[in-house]
């Protein structure tokens, strides 16, 4: 499978997560966005990067860097269903 296989098939996943749990969920138009998904809880929207994790060895591995190491990041790490 391709990168960007990959990385559509794990957005796809996340992006059908948020719409059963009933939030509402808009996709970017065009290129170069920091974000993947908007999510709206109904008071707040969210921008939402997808990443892409694999398990070997029943440790989680995932890629993660910045374009600009001094900007500020923050990471919040949520349970998720792995589905194959």
């Amino acid at each position: 499978m391709l990168k960007y296989e990959t990385g559509n098939k794990s957005e796809a996943v996340v992006l059908s997560a948020y719409l059963g749990a009933g939030f509402t969920v808009s996709i970017p138009f065009g290129s170069g966005v920091i974000y993947d998904l908007l999510v709206d809880n109904g008071s707040k929207i969210f921008k939402i990067q997808v990443k892409t994790a694999w398990i070997r060895k029943d440790v989680v591995h995932i890629n993660l860097f910045a374009d600009n190491p001094k900007a500020k990041c923050e990471y919040h790490i949520k349970t998720a269903k792995l589905i194959l």
